[in-house]
């Protein structure tokens, strides 16, 4: 569940452009400015074409799984989150192109955006923009719920439950899952 080729697809085949978003994200998370959310976690491993799995743990406890949680709840709702956020970037992008006006905030470049695409973007620090937003979540594989309490997510439950989840890795959980 990651997304190949992500240096040629989102930084144009530049290291430089690459590293350069690596330090100011590396920046943001030790600072006590800005608070980095899931769906923040979960663009970050889209576009430097990590596992989205190893982001998230798959939930492990008993009475979650017992009253029909979602297994991949944290995964599963960053993913809603990032679709919100690249919906919204997508109007943007579309109102900026028709050249029309809109009830937007405007950013530093005098430019209207959506709150909620603006407050996304300020840890990044201008290293991404909502076209980028709007491009990772075109590539991003389709997150789907795993519910605990029928079907397939049934045996899932199980397995996990069965595990003792002191003494085994977030890669195992995913195993059982996939």
């Amino acid at each position: 569940m990651k997304i190949e080729n992500t240096r040629e697809i989102f930084f144009n085949n530049s290291k430089e452009q690459y590293l350069y978003f690596k330090d100011v994200w590396s920046k943001a998370c030790n600072s006590d400015e800005f608070h980095l959310t899931r769906e923040h976690f979960l663009f970050y491993a889209l576009i430097t074409g990590k596992d989205v799995r190893k982001a998230f743990t798959p939930t492990t406890n008993e009475n979650k799984l017992n009253n029909g949680a979602y297994i991949n709840h944290g995964l599963y709702f960053a993913y809603q989150d990032l679709k919100f956020i690249a919906n919204a970037a997508h109007r943007y992008v579309q109102q900026v192109e028709k050249g029309s006006n809109t009830w937007f905030i405007k950013n530093k470049d005098g430019k209207k955006l959506p709150p909620c695409v603006e407050a996304f973007l300020k840890p990044f620090d201008g290293t991404i923009t909502p076209e980028t937003i709007l491009a990772v979540y075109q590539h991003c594989p389709k997150i789907e719920p795993i519910e605990s309490s029928y079907g397939e997510g049934m045996r899932i439950a199980r397995e996990l439950l069965a595990k003792d989840r002191r003494q085994i890795t977030a890669e195992e959980l995913w195993e059982c899952i996939a």
